[in-house]
């Protein structure tokens, strides 16, 4: 699962960590920030939160309503 554009103002990995931990199958959240390409484009910061198998992913997915 993959999330992005989330501002750059909180501890990321944690906040998320909460948020998923409790889902069956929650296994690991990557954060990622990637600098602008090009000039006038924005910073980024993506995150992968890694499930046992799709099923699990699904589930938190439609839970979450993302």
């Amino acid at each position: 699962m993959k999330i992005k554009s989330l501002g750059v103002q909180i501890n990321f990995k944690d906040m998320l960590g909460n948020l998923f931990r409790p889902f069956i199958g929650y296994k690991d959240i990557r954060v990622v920030h990637k600098e602008p390409r090009r000039s006038g484009d924005k910073a980024m910061t993506l995150c992968f939160v890694e499930f046992v198998d799709s099923k699990c992913a699904l589930t938190a997915l439609e839970a979450l309503q993302v």
